[in-house]
């Protein structure tokens, strides 16, 4: 990002129940947490944007673009699925999908077997190249830190459709 920001003015919000956004019962699908970052983004002043999605905010960037189609001048999707282009099989645990989908989708489960090291989980899952620079900051970090625990983050997968 720093050398984006020597062109370009860069945003990089947290998504509903991230960091240090609010964290509601409700609302962590895909649609509705687009409009969040639509919102701020108008809030901001700007009207049309270069719009990049990671992972599960590739999903949110997609819905974003499709719901302002004219004002995104540039879409950038990196490393996600969308339903109905393998997401679906991805998720199918049963059919050599990804494990972590069906594990982070069972209500209650990674909470009760994570709390208190979510950090520890997410960095031993996100790559095999371990996190050994404490300046590096993993998702929820600030959360964490603050609250001594991150619930709000498996709602994204819950909602992951």
């Amino acid at each position: 990002m720093p050398t984006l920001a020597e062109n370009y003015t860069v945003i990089a919000p947290d998504m509903r129940g991230l960091g240090d956004s609010s964290k509601p019962e409700t609302g962590y699908d895909k649609r509705t947490v687009a409009e969040d970052i639509y919102q701020l983004i108008n809030q901001l002043g700007f009207h049309q944007i270069n719009l990049v999605g990671h992972d599960l905010g590739g999903m949110v960037a997609y819905a974003y673009a499709t719901a302002h189609p004219t004002e995104v001048h540039r879409l950038v999707l990196m490393e996600f699925w969308l339903p109905g282009f393998g997401l679906e099989e991805g998720m199918d645990v049963a059919n050599g999908g990804l494990w972590h989908f069906g594990f982070h989708m069972a209500p209650k489960i990674p909470e009760m077997l994570t709390a208190k090291r979510e950090r520890e989980y997410l960095t031993a899952i996100a790559s095999p190249v371990k996190v050994t620079n404490s300046r590096i900051i993993m998702p929820c970090d600030r959360k964490l830190k603050s609250s001594g625990g991150d619930g709000e983050c498996w709602e994204q997968y819950l909602s992951v459709l």
